[in-house]
């Protein structure tokens, strides 16, 4: 198996085998030593090949601010209720067909948010949308 990493010479990407102690480029003659492996995948929302760290949760493109949730950590996401997952949809998240839910930048801010603002979001969405319901 084979990893990736970024020439600390040139800046370009090396192919090296995993356990490899040193690497050395082919171009700069540069030694770099294996630090952080890297992985690749495509952007899910402009097809860009972004590059990120194995082991990342998840990956925030450049180009168009898509999370990317890393390919092994869509299963360890956690279930959410159908009424949770309607607070989270109204604004935080979005998700087309039957693709995985992607954070919006409002989605990313919540994050941001200490925890208490947090739960103070939720604790109001769900309350007005409770009361969207019982009006029914």
């Amino acid at each position: 198996m084979q990893s990736q990493l970024i020439c600390s010479g040139c800046r370009s990407i090396l192919l090296y085998p995993r356990g490899a102690t040193s690497v050395c480029c082919a171009l700069c003659n540069t030694i770099t030593p294996p630090g952080m492996e890297m992985a690749q995948l495509i952007c899910g929302g402009c097809r860009t090949l972004l590059m990120y760290a194995r082991g990342a949760a998840s990956i925030r493109c450049s180009c168009c601010h898509t999370i990317n949730v890393a390919p092994g950590q869509a299963e360890k996401s956690t279930s959410f209720s159908s009424s949770m997952m309607r607070i989270f949809q109204h604004g935080l998240l979005r998700q087309r067909d039957k693709e995985a839910p992607r954070l919006t930048l409002s989605g990313f801010q919540f994050l941001l948010m200490d925890t208490n603002a947090q739960l103070g979001y939720i604790i109001r969405e769900y309350i007005s949308n409770s009361e969207v319901y019982l009006m029914r």
